[in-house]
């Protein structure tokens, strides 16, 4: 069915929404501002006739914070306990949910009368008990008329991996396997129309005349993404005024800031960068009316889309982002913004191993093996600063671009996929039991953009001197890797001038040294030579 179509019927639909973030607090993560922005565009531009939300701690009193005033819907709020009574009362034709939780609220369709399908909304797949919700979805309640939204190929084809893991296992489970949907998410457009540039500065105390480079996003090495290499690429680039690097976002892994201030410190460029606390949402929409490029150099798996891009092309902002999973579904290079060449090493079993006693460190550790180029990070970033024609190009294409992401036109598609998984009945399934397994590597390895060659020569940057090696120790630790093996090839780079580094295959990509020369590459101590 063309996403174009609007459904006559739409109107006519009620569903049931498990909210699983909580209001009352202040922490922000991406999955549940994804999970609340749904909600929202559901209730101001769905056309359901009722929208049961469920959720703890909510209320009558819940209205206020997710905008409920359509007057085109009946949104009612009530506490998670008071689902099987009101499935019990009122029936909805479709039930949300974030995708790995489904069998949550499929639990409580035996409340009700007639089962209903799920539509559950992936945000990412990298989390501690994503395996395990997924088996229980097939083992137990689910159907395979559930639907899970995918916001970008990448992740899709994640999911598609992990099934067949499950399945291959235990083929019986097959028959529930749910539709995979690629389904993009949306932002309001309308929220960044503003062009005052000026006005925003000012609000944000940020220099009126000054070239401003803006990262906005969660501050966390081990679940959004590693901010080190920005810095250092912002450092390499050939002083021209004052340029700015403007980094917002809510701290949420402690010492991030810090970590940062520290690292430009020992670049020498402490007073060109800027770090705002982005848990007030004005504070985050005037910087992107402020700056005048957008850098986001994800290399991390819990990355699935980035919204924050749709934001930035709302914004008209010429944008430099990592040639990685759901953002190269959304850039296209040289037209609507760059992508930086980005390559991963296979993780070390040895830390996989450790996956649900400490999930951050595993996140952490195959982040650091993931190289978001920062040479040629440094490049786009100077070409674009000193190219203002380039950036209007760059920036009036994304507008353009955006508007596809516009609510409005997203939710078509949405019930769209809605009035396909109400269209048929929906059998009865009973519960069935399946073993676990978990690679980790083959449901990831496609999110980077380009390969690892089988051999390749390192050299030292023109800025490894600079570079304070106890910070990147520090961060070595924390991911798992051997400094010794760093230390090894620095080593061997400063007695010969460069290191010819041989692989022979996927096996040896495993090795501490290829490790240890991924992640100097990834810091800018070491850069490769064809």
């Amino acid at each position: 069915m063309p996403i174009s179509t609007v459904l006559s019927d739409a109107a006519s639909l009620a569903c049931a929404f498990l909210f699983t973030g909580d209001p009352s607090s202040d922490i922000i993560t991406g999955a549940g501002s994804a999970e609340t922005a749904l909600l929202k565009a559901l209730i101001r531009y769905g056309r359901f006739h009722r929208i049961d939300v469920f959720g703890r701690g909510l209320s009558s009193g819940s209205e206020d914070f997710f905008g409920a005033s359509s007057p085109r819907t009946d949104v009612r709020f009530f506490g998670t306990a008071e689902l099987p009574t009101i499935l019990g009362e009122a029936v909805p034709d479709v039930g949300f949910c974030p995708f790995p939780l489904i069998w949550q609220l499929a639990q409580f369709r035996d409340f009700a009368d007639r089962p209903f399908p799920i539509i559950g909304f992936v945000h990412t797949l990298a989390h501690l008990d994503i395996r395990s919700g997924l088996e229980r979805n097939l083992r137990s309640v689910h159907h395979d008329h559930d639907v899970a939204l995918c916001p970008s190929t990448a992740i899709a084809k994640t999911l598609e991996k992990m099934f067949d893991g499950i399945i291959s296992d235990f083929p019986a489970l097959a028959e529930r396997r749910p539709a995979i949907v690629d389904c993009r998410l949306g932002i309001d457009v309308s929220e960044f129309s503003s062009r005052n540039k000026q006005a925003a500065r000012s609000k944000l105390d940020l220099p009126e005349s000054e070239m401003i480079m803006l990262y906005a996003g969660r501050l966390s090495l081990a679940s959004k993404t590693d901010l080190l290499p920005l810095v250092a690429a912002f450092a390499a680039l050939p002083p021209r005024n004052r340029d700015l690097l403007l980094i917002v976002g809510q701290q949420q892994q402690e010492g991030t800031s810090d970590l940062l201030l520290l690292h430009a410190q020992s670049l020498g460029v402490d007073d060109r960068l800027v770090i705002l606390d982005g848990s007030d949402r004005a504070t985050v929409v005037n910087a992107f009316v402020a700056a005048d490029i957008f850098i986001s150099p994800s290399d991390n798996i819990q990355e699935s889309f980035g919204l924050t891009i749709l934001e930035a092309m709302a914004a008209e902002l010429a944008i430099v982002a990592s040639d990685w999973n759901g953002y190269r579904s959304i850039i296209d290079h040289d037209e609507t913004g760059l992508l930086i060449p980005t390559w991963s090493l296979p993780p070390d079993p040895e830390v996989v191993q450790n996956w649900y006693y400490r999930p951050r460190s595993v996140g952490l550790h195959m982040a650091e093996l993931t190289v978001v180029d920062p040479v040629q990070m440094a490049a786009h970033l100077r070409n674009l600063r000193d190219d203002p024609a380039k950036r209007r190009s760059l920036g009036q294409n994304a507008r353009n671009k955006v508007q596809s992401h516009d609510w409005p036109h997203v939710l078509k598609q949405v019930e769209d996929i809605i009035q396909d998984a109400t269209d048929a009945p929906i059998p009865i399934r009973e519960p069935c039991l399946a073993p676990m397994a978990w690679d980790v590597w083959n449901c990831f390895d496609h999110y980077p953009g380009t390969g690892l060659p089988t051999s390749f020569e390192v050299v030292l940057t023109r800025h490894a001197e600079k570079i304070d090696l106890r910070i990147l120790q520090r961060l070595a630790g924390l991911a798992g890797l051997d400094w010794a093996s760093m230390e090894e090839i620095l080593d061997g780079v400063g007695r010969s001038g460069r290191l010819t580094i041989q692989s022979s295959g996927s096996d040896s990509y495993g090795s501490s040294q290829i490790r240890a020369t991924v992640f100097l590459i990834k810091h800018m101590v070491l850069e490769r030579k064809e």
